[in-house]
């Protein structure tokens, strides 16, 4: 398991459900993102610079949903390679 019992990896609309996916500053500051930036191809990118967390939701095969922070704003993002290295956040199970 990658997150502790009774916690979980959220999928994309439990990533969503944080706040309205504009970049809007109640959206950042609910989820108060800390940067690590990713790992692909062995090397670190972007670190402190971008974050990158993964979530549950599979899109279109070898891709993945993942909640991206980058000039001050969150985003969804649907691009997501699971060869690359990205962090995790998880949420309190319902």
């Amino acid at each position: 398991l990658i997150c502790p019992k009774g916690w979980i990896l959220p999928s994309d609309e439990q990533t969503r459900s944080i706040g309205p996916n504009d970049g809007s500053a109640v959206y950042v500051f609910r989820f108060s993102p800390l940067l690590g930036g990713y790992y692909g191809n062995h090397i670190l990118y972007n670190e402190a610079k971008h974050g990158y967390w993964w979530d549950s939701t599979i899109y279109n095969g070898a891709r993945r949903y993942y909640l991206n922070y980058y000039d001050s704003n969150l985003y969804t993002k649907n691009d997501g390679s699971r060869f690359d290295g990205l962090s995790i956040r998880c949420i309190q199970a319902s």
